[in-house]
């Protein structure tokens, strides 16, 4: 029952691996489903920016940017990445 209680290491970047893996019980099946871990972190990022007001007035009014919306998007993958990053070092 030792596949039952444990989760296959893929061949990938911790990015791509599961955020909560759902461990299938058959053999034969390799997947999970769900969101990733750089997903998740990039879902929690893009909430913190959004809700600073400051920032988000900033972004949209004084930095005169043109699309503040992807400016946001593109600025959470990053810090999710960043964080990543720096959670794999220290394992």
């Amino acid at each position: 029952m030792e596949g039952l209680l444990t989760v296959k290491r893929l061949t990938m970047d911790n990015s791509k691996l599961p955020a909560y893996p759902i461990v299938l019980p058959h053999p034969e099946v390799d997947h999970t489903r769900g969101l990733t871990k750089l997903e998740v972190m990039t879902m929690a990022a893009m909430q913190g920016l959004c809700a600073n007001g400051t920032l988000f007035k900033a972004i949209e009014q004084d930095v005169n940017i043109a699309d503040p919306q992807q400016f946001i998007a593109s600025m959470a993958v990053q810090y999710a990445k960043a964080t990543l990053s720096e959670l794999s070092k220290q394992q």
